[in-house]
């Protein structure tokens, strides 16, 4: 089960995108304050203004997944840990990905802190993701004359309207942890925290509608953290009158749609990926690149062709792998040479201008923003029965011109 068809560039954890620790594992008590690490020596990069995100939501959404995945917090945890990290560094993933269980601790164990991580990427981003709602919904007017004649079953707004609903497609999302920060971001504007000057009136989303594609079959992972999303949080029998009365879902059940994909990304056809990107506002490739251009050059890069004309104008896309070093790739076969794989994304991307054979459009896509190497650190004081490790990463996001 090769990570490069939506696993999520496994065998880099503890190496490259986060804060090394102790192979040895331990299950604590929830109210144990996770460790944090030495901070690492500044890099510059191109940033966008802090984010808000408040202690008491990155606590709400550790907290659903320690209940989510409660069973899985058991004597037995840190040999099963070993195991998982013992296959995916023979990258092994069929073994690594191949037990309800196995899944179940992936996503209890390396979900959470990635989860806190994406949530502080998207809240950097918000301007550019709500300036959607700014422009009228383009990109959704773009989808419904693209695929007039294949209406979207299950669709409660036509494309084209002036929809309330955030669409995304994640690409490898399937152990959680984009689920979980996506709909915390959307509480958090509908909450009234978000910095962005925009007006009020036309920055909010309503509902998230969510798609996730991956090889492994997450769909119990994803139903379990979507059952905790939309119902109260789970309070002591000694919590206080108030407190209970302030017990509200993350989101609304009406609120969340999540709908998973068991597929192998670089085997989708044209006709395939226009089905799974149409109408979204985002897309997202969340520590998935790199794994699929070790896998495949050519095929990554007829991959991201194949996105660029298949996807509508104004369409996001977010990519965020791990930085430097951990994410080149090799090419060349005798006279091999190691390429970043942010140059080899560009040079699709920003330098190829190809035409869609579909309805005759050129496409290529402009960078927005770009983050060459940035540590996410877990704050201090947030509890997780798990100790969970900072995050260093590289980030570009693009739309499509």
């Amino acid at each position: 089960m090769p990570a490069r068809r939506g696993t999520k560039n496994q065998a880099n954890h503890g190496s490259g995108q986060s804060s090394k620790k102790s192979s040895a594992l331990k299950v604590t008590s929830a109210s144990r304050q996770p460790k944090t690490v030495p901070a690492a020596p500044k890099e510059s990069s191109k940033a966008n203004p802090p984010a808000t995100t408040s202690a008491e939501l990155q606590q709400r959404l550790l907290d659903i997944f320690s209940t989510a995945l409660n069973a899985r917090l058991t004597p037995s945890l840190p040999s099963l840990l070993q195991e998982i990290k013992g296959h995916l560094f023979a990258r092994d993933f069929e073994k690594a990905f191949g037990k309800a269980e196995y899944l179940d601790i992936y996503a209890l164990r390396w979900s959470p802190g990635r989860a806190l991580a994406y949530l502080d990427i998207f809240q950097s981003l918000s301007e550019h993701i709500l300036r959607i709602r700014i422009d009228g919904n383009s990109v959704e007017d773009a989808g419904q004359e693209q695929n007039a004649a294949e209406p979207r079953s299950g669709d409660d707004e036509a494309l084209g309207t002036a929809s309330s609903s955030l669409r995304v497609t994640c690409l490898g999302g399937g152990a959680g942890a984009e689920v979980i920060a996506l709909s915390g971001f959307l509480s958090h504007l509908n909450d009234g925290q978000s910095s962005t000057e925009l007006p009020s009136t036309a920055r909010l989303f309503q509902d998230l509608d969510l798609t996730t594609v991956d090889l492994a079959d997450w769909s119990d992972v994803l139903d379990n953290l979507k059952t905790h999303i939309v119902e109260p949080p789970r309070l002591s029998v000694y919590a206080s009158a108030a407190r209970k009365a302030a017990a509200t879902p993350l989101l609304a059940a009406s609120s969340l749609s999540c709908s998973l994909g068991t597929r192998d990304i670089l085997s989708l056809s044209a006709v395939e990926l226009r089905a799974i990107v149409r109408g979204a506002q985002l897309i997202t490739l969340m520590f998935t690149l790199n794994e699929l251009y070790t896998s495949s050059v050519a095929g990554t890069t007829k991959f991201l062709m194949t996105l660029g004309a298949v996807a509508s104008p104004g369409t996001l896309l977010l990519v965020v792998d791990s930085p430097g070093t951990y994410s080149t790739v090799a090419m060349g076969g005798r006279e091999e040479k190691k390429y970043p794989m942010q140059w080899l994304l560009d040079r699709t991307l920003l330098e190829q201008k190809e035409r869609n054979e579909d309805d005759g459009r050129s496409w290529r896509w402009e960078k927005l923003v770009t983050e060459e190497s940035k540590w996410f650190r877990i704050p201090e004081g947030l509890r997780y029965p798990i100790e969970l490790e900072n995050m260093r990463y590289q980030m570009h996001l693009y739309r499509l011109l």
